[in-house]
């Protein structure tokens, strides 16, 4: 087994001869996503592997910068009104 560690995303790859001539391909994040795929061509499936990586890292980092602002889609900025349209309270609703 191979480890190494992708000091750019904090990915954690390794890959396994799992069956002769076959071998996986695991990379684990520490916020938790993973992502595996096996087959017969180790560097195809390293090199899809990382594709993978930095589409996830991607969505990773723009959830965190999106995470940072609290910003209330159903209000213009500078409104006092709390919550929009669809606030949740459904006067009626069964």
């Amino acid at each position: 087994m191979v480890q190494s560690q992708d000091p750019v995303s904090d990915w954690s790859v390794s890959i396994d001869e799992v069956s002769a001539g076959v071998y996986r391909v695991s990379a684990c994040h520490p916020s938790g996503p993973r992502v595996e795929m096996e087959g017969t061509d180790p560097e195809e499936l390293l090199r899809r592997c990382n594709l993978e990586i930095r589409k996830i890292s991607t969505m990773l980092r723009e959830k965190s910068s999106c995470g940072a602002q609290k910003v209330n889609p159903g209000v213009a900025e500078g409104s006092d009104e709390v919550g929009g349209a669809d606030s949740g309270d459904k006067e009626g609703a069964d």
